[in-house]
């Protein structure tokens, strides 16, 4: 009934009709010029945090060795990772880190306690400490078929804490010294209490 009434208003009324699509396009437009121009003041402001700040979304501070920011940038996500001269010194290095998506960066945090949080994979770990390992060699012990293992290690790779290599149709896993800094930082850096931005809760007082 409705859209009979509806077509049959539109037949009689053309003229009012044209009107309200005049009005309905005008409206859009007006409300994407609007989206636009928000957009604008948005991209601004990112981009005057980029010049006083420096393009990073994620930064650990520890001592690494020499080759760690090269292990860091072929950890999953990360788009780059550069020594901040400025806050470095002789003993400690600060790394500033971006990755491909900013809202993925508790995402890939997590994939470094999620390698940890299964019996599987620390047995995996007690393994790899004295040394490097074919896939073969993990396999046994642990019970795992080819395909659980495969599980497990992608896993581990993925946090960065194992890498692996090729050699013919095995691949060779080994612990990452530069992963383990990670770790080690990243597990610190969540559980240490910012004194500077502590705050009390406004309705507690």
């Amino acid at each position: 009934m409705w859209k009979d009434y509806s077509i049959g208003f539109i037949k009689k009324n053309r003229a009012s009709s044209l009107s309200v699509l005049v009005a309905a396009f005008i409206s859009a437009l007006f409300l994407s010029l609007l989206c636009g121009l928000f957009y604008n003041f948005w991209n601004y402001e990112i981009e005057s945090i980029v010049l006083e700040e420096g393009n990073w979304q994620g930064r650990i501070t520890g001592t690494f060795r020499e080759n760690a920011v090269f292990d860091i940038e072929h950890f999953a996500n990360v788009k780059t990772a550069a020594v901040n001269e400025e806050l470095s010194d002789g003993q400690t290095l600060v790394i500033d880190i971006c990755f491909y998506n900013m809202r993925t960066v508790y995402q890939e945090q997590a994939k470094v306690f999620k390698a940890l949080c299964d019996p599987k994979r620390l047995a995996i770990l007690e393994q790899l400490r004295s040394g490097e390992k074919c896939a073969c060699v993990l396999q046994e012990p642990l019970d795992l078929t080819q395909s659980g293992l495969s599980y497990h290690m992608k896993i581990l790779c993925d946090s960065g804490i194992v890498v692996s290599r090729q050699e013919g149709k095995w691949t060779h896993y080994r612990l990452s010294s530069s992963g383990r800094d990670y770790a080690i930082e990243l597990l610190k850096k969540l559980t240490t209490p910012d004194i500077e931005q502590e705050s009390t809760c406004p309705r507690c007082g």
